[in-house]
């Protein structure tokens, strides 16, 4: 029941920031179309990781996340003019070879 947890702490700190607006003016006020949409897109990406996550195996799980990486970093440069540091780039590759180390098979190491 983990994520009832994270629903009543994620409540907690509404209610603690912004309890009276919440109170006044109901907890969806001022959800534009967009926020909709990143909800929206949230909902489908974890529908997508649980499909990806019970139908596929590790080679593609480690695929998956890896082209998930490249392609958000894509869509920031065209949409939202994202600068691509050293920091970045190299964070983005220990990402990705994590990855790919994480999905190799278990080696057995003999003890002598």
């Amino acid at each position: 029941t983990l994520f009832r947890s994270g629903i009543a702490v994620t409540l907690t700190g509404v209610f603690v920031s912004d309890g009276y607006l919440v109170l006044e003016k109901g907890f969806f006020y001022g959800y534009t179309p967009y926020v909709w949409f990143v909800v929206f897109l949230a909902s489908v990406g974890g529908l997508y990781t649980s499909v990806v996550v019970k139908y596929t195996d590790n080679i593609m799980k480690g695929f998956s996340a890896a082209a998930a990486i490249v392609l958000s970093t894509v869509a920031s440069v065209v949409l939202f003019g994202l600068q691509i540091t050293m920091t970045f780039s190299v964070g983005a590759l220990l990402v990705c070879v994590s990855i790919y180390v994480y999905g190799l098979p278990r080696q057995e190491i003999g003890r002598a």
